[in-house]
């Protein structure tokens, strides 16, 4: 766990060093989707949180990190566990596009799968 925290936070300063601190003002509310427009979400498709953010009014700010830590405290392991921390990594990202839907659906599958072997090993006993 150290080795992989270190690992992202030389990650992140090197990223935020290559892009410069002209970059960095404007692509935080970017990163946080507080530019995600209430009603409107274009074109395209847009999933899960990010589409609460954009077609619900009373859909909270801190609704999506709300959903992403409720997902990954759930005491999980195997397939279940794995399943929930996907989706709870695609609740943070602040434009969930059509094209993460293989991801999501991946996600989706290991919870059901994972829980439906949960249920089944726990009603063989």
């Amino acid at each position: 766990m150290r080795w992989a925290t270190a690992a992202l936070a030389v990650q992140a300063v090197l990223a935020l060093a290559w892009l410069g601190v002209d970059v960095i003002g404007p692509m935080v509310p970017a990163i946080v989707g507080q530019n995600v427009s209430r009603g409107e979400t274009g074109t395209v498709p847009v999933l899960w949180t990010t589409w609460a953010r954009a077609a619900w009014d009373w859909w909270p700010s801190w609704g999506s990190y709300a959903v992403a830590v409720t997902l990954m405290v759930v005491p999980a392991i195997g397939r279940l566990g794995l399943g929930l921390g996907i989706i709870g990594g695609l609740s943070l990202n602040a434009y969930l596009w059509h094209h993460y839907a293989p991801v999501f659906a991946f996600g989706v599958v290991l919870i059901v799968v994972g829980a439906i072997a949960r249920l089944w090993r726990m009603s063989a006993r």
